[in-house]
């Protein structure tokens, strides 16, 4: 289902500015064929469960990253 929905949006990206959000990514072989589709962003359980702002935070103070 994820390939049918997503190759028109990639024909569709090719004369657009906006960028394509994929959500609700679970597994490895979403995350490549979302790459290989050149997918602006990507978020999902494989990254993250949800998280509030504060943990969110906490996340990134803990991986230096702010």
């Amino acid at each position: 289902m994820i390939r049918s929905s997503l190759l028109p949006l990639s024909l569709w990206r090719k004369t657009s500015t906006l960028k394509i959000v994929a959500e609700g990514v679970e597994t490895e072989e979403q995350l490549n064929f979302l790459k290989q589709q050149d997918c602006d962003e990507i978020q999902g359980f494989l990254f993250s469960k949800p998280v509030t702002a504060d943990e969110f935070e906490k996340l990134l103070v803990q991986d230096k990253l702010l």
